[in-house]
């Protein structure tokens, strides 16, 4: 919504609005300290200008994620985390060739304990990336059909004449696909 009302400025609260909220979201971005929010945020920015024809402020947009992430990685601990997502990330592809159509949904915990190379693992409930998450739990058939929803959506977007509604949920889904490289929280509500 922030990105639709950027482009529509003839909003009565247009700018009075759009600026602060801007600045919260800013604000939150920078207390999180997740490398994951800060891709979104670029990612969906960067195709929100791409799609609006501001192809010259993704480049920007580029070089404040990349800025971004590289502070946040800075930060003390940041890098122990990685490793445990390495580890998570090892142990989910070797199940996955072993367990083609998938362990079943929910069941990654269950299945992860057998795999385990990190101690104290009790507590991960996902991959901490959804594509390989669904693909450990799903199997083929989910990578499968998770593929062809992005071709679907690719195609319908083809033709270029997009509304601002439409270039903000196109914008705002890429954001969510970026970030769901590094999290999984929406597989963890089974």
């Amino acid at each position: 919504p922030i990105y639709d009302r950027l482009s529509n400025w003839d909003y009565s609260w247009g700018r009075a609005v759009t600026w602060p909220a801007m600045g919260i979201i800013a604000l939150a971005l920078l207390m999180n300290a997740s490398r994951g929010a800060w891709l979104a945020v670029a990612v969906s920015s960067g195709v929100y200008l791409w799609l609006n024809g501001r192809r010259w402020a993704v480049v920007g947009i580029a070089a404040v994620g990349v800025l971004g992430v590289s502070l946040v990685s800075g930060l003390s601990g940041r890098m122990a985390g990685d490793s445990v997502r390495f580890h998570l990330w090892d142990s989910a592809m070797v199940i996955s060739s072993e367990y083609p159509w998938g362990v079943g949904p929910g069941l990654f915990p269950q299945a992860y304990r057998e795999y385990a190379t990190v101690e104290d693992d009790d507590r991960l409930t996902g991959a901490h990336n959804l594509y390989i998450n669904l693909r450990t739990e799903l199997g083929w058939p989910a990578i499968l059909i998770g593929a062809w929803m992005v071709l679907v959506i690719l195609w319908s977007c083809r033709s270029g004449q997009l509304t601002g509604r439409q270039q903000a949920t196109a914008a705002a889904l890429c954001g969510i696909a970026a970030h769901m490289l590094f999290d999984n929280f929406p597989v963890t509500a089974y």
